[in-house]
């Protein structure tokens, strides 16, 4: 199945995507900031074919980190 990047500040929001995606056989892969998400997407960028990016988090809103990651 798919690697997924979840990135949102909010824990409680990142578990329930995730346990969702876990179940239907998914690997999930969690950040809780903007910086963390580029790092976790570099880190594992052959991989991950999906992320799930929160518009309103710290350091680095979802709208740049979708810029980084398209670059």
């Amino acid at each position: 199945m798919a690697t997924i990047l979840i990135a949102d500040d909010e824990q409680l929001i990142r578990k329930l995507i995730g346990d969702q995606l876990t179940r239907e056989g998914h690997k999930v892969l969690e950040a809780e900031d903007g910086i963390q998400a580029i790092s976790l997407f570099k880190a594992n960028i052959k991989e991950i074919q999906l992320c799930i990016l929160d518009i309103m988090m710290p350091e680095m809103d979802g709208y740049e980190v979708c810029r980084e990651v398209r670059k």
